[in-house]
């Protein structure tokens, strides 16, 4: 769709927006925090920090003697040592900690009694050099090596001085043990794998000499046996050695001493920025922009499973045949409704909307396959047959027909055509209200056999030079009756006019219209946009081909935007799309509120029709018709 598209989905349902819109605002505003909990996050925290500092001893075993010590900072963050220090928290219950993770866990919804709330060694994360233990990980502990001088910084960070003292302590104390033990299993195994070795070697021996005291032996066998006892006497004699010297040293230990151990008294205080707290302004901003993305969401929504006909793609693809007009949105006074607006105000985007309409019928009309006649000797050209009866339809009510029918035939009475009007809905006849609004004559004053004399005496004047109209047949006037009386009106009214028009009814509600079809020269289906149902311009269109009438195009009544995006380029400054006006006479209020219906004295200016050139005045027009044209079902 294009940007246009867009903005006609949102100007016809702008409802939706503002309802999503107010509920996504009303949500922000309940949900909005306590006062409380606001001031506590716009209140900045303060946290202590507690160092504790330890240092290499300087002895030969000991497992830093490579100045590893980034090995032991990884170790005091991961791995065994957070997990041991979360364990002695638990077992210790120092009541700061206990607190503040009854605090953390009201904070995220948890049940403050529960067993599992109340550890607080659960460790929440690890990386970037530090670990955070207890509930929301208000346990903060790093390590900080310092090969050149030998030593370990351990930094506990917490809400309470005394707590990070004891933190950094428990920290430096976990690490050295774990460190020692790490020492101890490595001297365990080395003692474990000379001692296996050792008696190895002496099995092998004893082995070995049992066969060199075996009788029989060769020299070289001998020999070859003697060498062997050798070697396993020299590994027996290595394992010795080496069991006697770690022995005599022992396991390996940390080596770290406790240089400066963390205490209350030198513990830092931490002061970190406020969270801050979205304010209610904040909030009502991010759910109106919430809320209007979500309405926006379901317009699009709505636009794709409505199944209404809406633009010229939609409608083109349901009626398999082309729109030969758009009429634009038309909003009228009650006052105004039943007036012919391209005879009463001819510079009116309406006007040349029918203008449009007339010439597209026409150019259709000449290039139709129907109307060609064989062509003539000497003849460059098939002499086409001039368009003479006009069927106007649609598939249901309230699509725009009638009015459209008395003003394409005014269009067509302002090129010098004489138009003679057929009112062929006898079950709802309206014709009879744009002109003199008399029911009689009517078309069952036309003699079956009769003249096209009979037809002229029945026709009424309209007041509209070049326009006569006939009124349709009394409302329980036979069916076939009335039928009929319109083929003869229609057949004798050649002789009287250049162009007849008849106002069927619905083509899908009567089979008035599918009859007359075949009757008549030329058929235009009317439709009217964000009305139609899309099955039944499928309906419609389908019937017209299986009678084999001459269908010209279809017309869309309604039209929220210009024939193919702007007739001559200038329909959005006539205001198209929200009535019609002369540049100038539409004011600020109709631009900025469309939907709003225009009244006496406000809105669009239009112009009161002439009673001299349309035959009647406005007072006797319609008094208790409705606001808009479209909207009668009757139509």
């Amino acid at each position: 769709m294009r940007p246009a598209d867009y903005l006609r989905i949102v100007r016809r349902r702008w409802w939706v927006l503002l309802v999503t819109v107010v509920i996504a605002m009303t949500f922000a505003l309940l949900t909005r925090p306590s006062s409380a909990a606001t001031a506590k996050a716009s209140r900045p925290g303060v946290s202590f920090r507690a160092t504790t500092t330890l240092i290499s001893s300087g002895s030969a075993n000991t497992s830093v003697n490579g100045r590893d010590y980034d090995r032991l900072a990884l170790l005091m963050i991961t791995g065994e040592v957070p997990k041991r220090v979360a364990e002695a928290i638990d077992e210790v219950r120092w009541p700061q900690i206990q607190n503040a993770n009854a605090n953390k866990c009201t904070e995220t919804g948890a049940d403050a009694t529960s067993p599992d709330c109340k550890k607080s060694g659960r460790r929440v994360s690890a990386g970037s050099g530090q670990v955070e233990l207890g509930t929301g990980g208000f346990i903060k502990a790093s390590a900080i090596p310092d090969p050149a001088t030998g030593s370990l910084a351990i930094t506990a960070q917490v809400g309470d001085a005394e707590l990070a003292a004891k933190v950094a302590n428990l920290f430096a104390a976990k690490l050295v043990g774990y460190v020692d033990e790490l020492g101890q299993k490595q001297y365990d195994e080395q003692i474990f794998g000379l001692t296996i070795s050792r008696g190895n070697s002496e099995t092998l021996i004893s082995k070995i000499d049992s066969q060199l005291a075996a009788p029989g032996l060769s020299a070289s066998e001998y020999d070859s046996l003697d060498i062997r006892r050798e070697a396993v006497l020299r590994k027996l004699a290595n394992a010795d050695s080496d069991l006697s010297n770690l022995q005599e040293i022992g396991p390996q230990t940390s080596g770290l001493t406790t240089l400066e151990a963390a205490t209350k008294g030198r513990a830092t205080i931490i002061v970190s920025r406020a969270q801050g707290s979205t304010s209610e302004s904040q909030r009502l901003l991010f759910g109106a922009a919430i809320g209007f993305i979500v309405g926006l969401g379901i317009l699009l929504l709505l636009e794709i499973l409505s199944a209404r006909i809406r633009d010229v793609p939609g409608t083109e693809g349901a009626a398999r045949m082309p729109v030969i007009a758009e009429i634009p949105v038309m909003n009228l006074d009650r006052s105004l409704r039943f007036q012919v607006t391209t005879a009463v105000d001819p510079t009116s985007l309406m006007a040349e909307a029918y203008r449009s309409f007339r010439t597209s019928l026409v150019a259709m009309w000449q290039r139709h396959p129907t109307n060609n006649r064989p062509v003539l000797a000497g003849a460059s050209e098939p002499e086409a047959t001039p368009l003479r009866v006009l069927l106007v339809t649609s598939p249901g009510p309230a699509e725009g027909k009638s009015i459209s029918v008395v003003n394409i035939a005014a269009a067509f009475a302002e090129t010098g055509i004489s138009v003679l009007l057929i009112d062929g809905d006898f079950r709802r006849p309206q014709m009879y209200k744009y002109f003199s609004g008399a029911t009689t004559p009517n078309l069952t004053d036309i003699p079956h056999q009769g003249t096209a004399a009979d037809v002229l005496a029945v026709a009424q004047e309209t007041g509209i030079p070049n326009i006569r109209f006939i009124a349709s047949a009394p409302t329980r006037t036979d069916p076939g009756t009335a039928i009929e009386m319109v083929k003869v009106a229609a057949r004798l009214g050649r002789d009287i006019a250049d162009l007849v028009i008849v106002d069927s009814p619905p083509i899908l509600l009567a089979n008035d219209a599918a009859e007359l079809s075949t009757f008549c020269d030329a058929t235009v289906l009317m439709v009217r946009a964000g009305w139609t149902r899309r099955g039944g311009v499928v309906a419609a269109s389908d019937l017209l081909r299986r009678l084999e009438a001459t269908t010209v195009g279809v017309v869309l009544v309604g039209a929220e935007h210009g024939a193919r995006a702007g007739y001559y380029g200038y329909y959005g400054y006539y205001g198209y799309g929200y009535g019609y006006a002369h540049p100038g006479e539409v004011p600020k209020m109709s631009r900025l509120f469309p939907w709003r219906k225009p009244t006496n004295g406000a809105g669009t200016v239009r112009r009161k029709p002439d009673p001299e050139q349309v035959g009647v005045s406005a007072s006797n027009q319609g008094a208790n018709s409705s606001s808009e044209a479209f909207d009668d079902p009757s139509f």
